[in-house]
């Protein structure tokens, strides 16, 4: 830090915003994001998306309420929603 001609000190500059953000998933969207990666793991035949979903089914399993998981199955499979 520095002074400026008038004598201030001058502050440091902010930081990028993507440095302050703290990215926390709900239940819903931590269930959401690993019907996605099983859903690649089929379509690309890579065990490794499989191996993500399992390595956090643990924590996920600690999480589980019946409606939480009702409301994230509710988003990944709608009414009328043909996934077979």
């Amino acid at each position: 830090m520095g002074t400026s001609d008038s004598g201030h000190v001058q502050q440091p500059p902010p930081r990028p915003l993507f440095y302050s953000l703290v990215f926390v998933l709900t239940f819903s969207a931590e269930i959401l994001a690993n019907i996605a990666l099983i859903g690649r793991a089929v379509a690309t035949i890579e065990p490794r998306f499989t191996t993500r979903v399992l390595r956090t089914l643990t924590t996920l399993r600690k999480k589980l309420t019946r409606p939480a998981l009702k409301v994230a199955l509710t988003r990944a499979f709608p009414k009328g929603c043909e996934f077979w």
